[in-house]
């Protein structure tokens, strides 16, 4: 999981424009309530490290809210904003949801949820770009009923460089198995909480298993006979490691995988008996 870098882009300007874009009654509506958006702007950015903080706006009006979300729907400028959104995502996040690092990102998903929030429907600093499985499980939720925020903003809060996502490796009956996968952050920051709930919320432990499982299978049918020592397995897990790192951070599920394998010992030791078996 990495940070996404921020459209650089005035949100005033892209506002200002979808306005104008507007057929007369919904454009004197949304000038009504201009500056209020433009204020509401200013809010999420200056609270963006604790979004938790902001207040729906009481001046944004069941029609207003319409018009803003069906704005974010279709238009020229909105479909502008997420092509250069898409645009400037790193080659990892054009790949894969930053939510969960699994699927291919087909939708953005609004970190404050526009259904209540509507004001931030077409602020290019709420949109994330993730996956359907993704945007659906989160849906509308970015606050526990605590009032803490529960999912990772990808835009804002700062990841810990130390991967956070351990996973503990087992052999039964002779077959290497994942028998537990957590979070681990320790950075003292309110992130440690944000990114546990993350997890728990979008379900990562119960969707990393399996492709954790496949490729674990896959790195036994590779090493198996190719009469490696240890060392060797080791230097060449590692190096896949540190390539799958500069790509996709270093709490990817795939490196905290390796990791997994090359600090324990019971594994390494299958790995070299089936290298030369």
């Amino acid at each position: 999981m990495i940070n996404l870098p921020i459209l650089r882009q005035n949100d005033r300007v892209i506002l200002r424009d979808i306005i104008q874009g507007k057929r007369e009654s919904a454009k004197t509506n949304l000038l009504s309530v201009q500056d209020n958006i433009i204020n509401d702007y200013l809010e999420y950015y200056k609270n963006r490290r604790s979004l938790e903080r902001i207040t729906a706006d009481t001046s944004i009006t069941a029609d207003t809210a319409k018009i803003l979300n069906d704005a974010y729907k279709s238009g020229k400028v909105i479909d502008s904003v997420k092509a250069k959104i898409t645009e400037i995502m790193p080659s990892a996040i054009k790949e894969k949801c930053p939510y969960c690092m699994l699927s291919e990102p087909g939708t953005f998903d609004h970190y404050v949820g526009k259904g209540n929030f509507p004001e931030y429907s077409i602020l290019s600093k709420n949109l994330v770009p993730c996956c359907s499985k993704c945007n659906s499980k989160k849906g509308e939720k970015f606050l526990s009923e605590s009032g803490k925020r529960i999912f990772i903003s990808f835009y804002f809060d700062k990841l810990p460089k130390k991967s956070f996502l351990e996973v503990v490796l087992d052999i039964e009956g002779a077959v290497p198995y994942i028998k537990d996968i957590h979070t681990s952050s320790n950075t003292g920051t309110h992130v440690d909480e944000i990114i546990k709930s993350h997890f728990t919320e979008l379900e990562l432990y119960e969707r990393y298993m399996n492709p954790m499982s496949n490729k674990l299978s896959l790195l036994i049918s590779r090493i198996e006979g190719t009469k490696q020592s240890r060392d060797d397995i080791v230097e060449v897990i590692t190096n896949e490691i540190i390539a799958l790192e500069k790509i996709y951070g270093s709490s990817y599920w795939e490196c905290s995988l390796y990791r997994a394998v090359v600090s324990n010992e019971d594994i390494l030791q299958y790995l070299e008996n089936i290298s030369f078996s």
